[in-house]
């Protein structure tokens, strides 16, 4: 996993076809500024060793053949500021976009997504309750949605916001909350609300990520 700015994004994008990349908006750089911004993105590749020598080198290379793996899924599963691009493989290449805007790009292995998350998650860590949970969804507003679960619990400790795309095209967008004890999902496309258990949002995750032979324990 590498760090990097928006723009040295935007230079490795050069190196590969200019196009959007989807998940992730990339700056505009006036006339004027490009000269500057260019001496310093060259200078900052430099020292990450980049270029050697006024040259570029493997690690160029590499990087950016990462980033045209991940332009080039053909799905894409975005987990907050994480944007995941699905192909065959086990490991996935991703972009992560931090606070200040700086962006990681790598490879991951999908289960070891889903032990980051739930190894981050109190409510997650859980055994499932006992209690049946069943398939009942409600129909409802967002609004109404999110009214509903801040009536039931002022102290949401976790919000995962999961997009998946086949392609570009939205295929799925869920909202889930969770405090220590309960956890709710909203899907967005359905307009729909269900409680879910810890072991159920598990497995939501491993089957949005498509893992291949991971128990959900």
């Amino acid at each position: 996993m590498i760090a990097l700015n928006t723009n040295e994004i935007l230079a490795l994008n050069g190196l590969l076809d200019s196009e959007a990349i989807h998940g992730i908006k990339l700056p505009t750089v006036p006339q004027e500024q490009e000269e500057a911004v260019t001496k310093e993105v060259i200078e900052s590749l430099t020292e990450k060793e980049f270029f050697i020598d006024g040259k570029m080198s493997d690690k160029l290379f590499a990087i950016t053949q990462l980033l045209e793996e991940y332009k080039t899924s053909e799905r894409y599963v975005f987990i907050n500021q994480m944007r995941i691009g699905l192909k065959d493989e086990d490991e996935v290449t991703f972009l992560e976009i931090n606070e200040d805007e700086t962006i990681y790009l790598g490879r991951i292995q999908r289960v070891n997504i889903v032990k980051q998350i739930v190894g981050n998650s109190e409510f997650l860590k859980k055994e499932q309750k006992t209690r049946y949970f069943g398939n009942e969804e409600k129909d409802c507003s967002f609004d109404e949605y999110t009214e509903y679960v801040n009536s039931k619990n002022d102290e949401w400790k976790d919000m995962i916001v999961i997009q998946v795309y086949q392609e570009e095209q939205l295929q799925n967008f869920y909202t889930y909350y969770m405090s220590d004890n309960e956890g709710y999902c909203y899907n967005h496309l359905r307009k729909t609300s269900k409680e879910k258990g810890p072991k159920d949002i598990r497995q939501d995750l491993i089957d949005i990520l498509e893992v291949v032979g991971d128990r959900n324990e």
